[in-house]
């Protein structure tokens, strides 16, 4: 049975982590409208955004022909071993047409010729200009439907059989687009966290310093009779350690005429008072001079 005490501390655990969450995620909205805030910071994420989904663009376009061949070659290397397999367990002489039809079935064929010593058979599609099977297959000429004729010498799948097949492509564009959306989804989100580690990097290295150093300049210009206030030690010992370097010493001479124009308005001050003050006696002499007679040091008797 839960006491009072621990009845009234479950509430006060959970208002308080719901603070701290509610302090991350203040945190986090206020650092990203700084962030969006800094047109410097702006412009240095977007050119690495944009530069990385260039740079993987540019290698998209040979990963893509590539792809394109190895897809072709594997489904033209399936082929050849299907007809290897038949024309070897095959007696000379003992091909069929049902045999080749049945061959087909089970592999990406669409059309065989086959010419031996001994006969002769076609099945299925008709095999028109079929290219070497060994070459650049994706530079070759496709049917309308996109199926791709090769062609195999004699020798080359069994001794004493020249071939030509025509091989289905058809899953071959679906499994290109399919490649297509893999390699940008995976360069925008190497995109992305390039980028959001470029906005960490930036924000520590550039975007704070950069927002603490403007404000230390605001106060020092709306408060110029103190500028040694806000002297601070460089952050860092980089070039923007030497711009703060450099504020400091701004700062230091700036005080140093503050201090040296002070100094003058005293000197000044003080020669103002003894001016005064001189002139102060000799109006007082010159009135005890009209009040006398200078000869008998008796009154003026002009002055009644």
């Amino acid at each position: 049975m839960k006491t009072v005490v621990e009845t009234q501390d479950a509430p006060a655990a959970q208002i308080q982590g719901s603070q701290q969450a509610t302090g991350k995620a203040r945190g986090l909205i206020g650092w990203w409208k700084r962030f969006v805030g800094c047109r410097l910071c702006r412009n240095l994420t977007a050119a690495s955004f944009f530069a990385i989904l260039l740079i993987e663009m540019v290698i998209l376009i040979p990963s893509y022909r590539n792809y394109e061949q190895d897809l072709l070659r594997q489904r033209v290397d399936v082929a050849a071993q299907a007809l290897t397999t038949l024309l070897t367990q095959t007696e000379p002489g003992g091909l069929s047409e049902n045999a080749l039809q049945r061959l087909m079935a089970q592999s990406p064929l669409e059309g065989i010729v086959i010419k031996g010593e001994t006969q002769d058979l076609a099945t299925g599609a008709a095999v028109d200009n079929p290219g070497p099977a060994s070459g650049e297959l994706r530079d070759q000429a496709r049917t309308a439907s996109g199926n791709l004729a090769v062609n195999w010498p004699s020798g080359v799948l069994a001794p004493g059989y020249r071939v030509q097949g025509l091989v289905n492509m058809n899953q071959i564009p679906g499994e290109l687009v399919a490649f297509v959306f893999r390699i940008l989804g995976l360069s925008l989100l190497i995109a992305v966290f390039v980028t959001l580690v470029a906005m960490a990097v930036v924000d520590r290295m550039m975007l704070s310093p950069l927002l603490r150093l403007r404000g230390r300049i605001s106060l020092a210009g709306d408060d110029a009779e103190h500028p040694l206030e806000y002297v601070r030690a460089p952050e860092r010992c980089d070039e923007f350690g030497e711009v703060e370097s450099a504020f400091n010493d701004l700062l230091r001479r700036n005080a140093s005429y503050l201090s040296r124009l002070h100094e003058l308005n005293s000197e000044l001050d003080q020669l103002l008072d003894e001016r005064t003050r001189s002139l102060r006696r000799t109006e007082q002499e010159l009135e005890i001079r009209t009040l006398y007679d200078q000869l008998t040091g008796l009154a003026n008797r002009n002055l009644f």
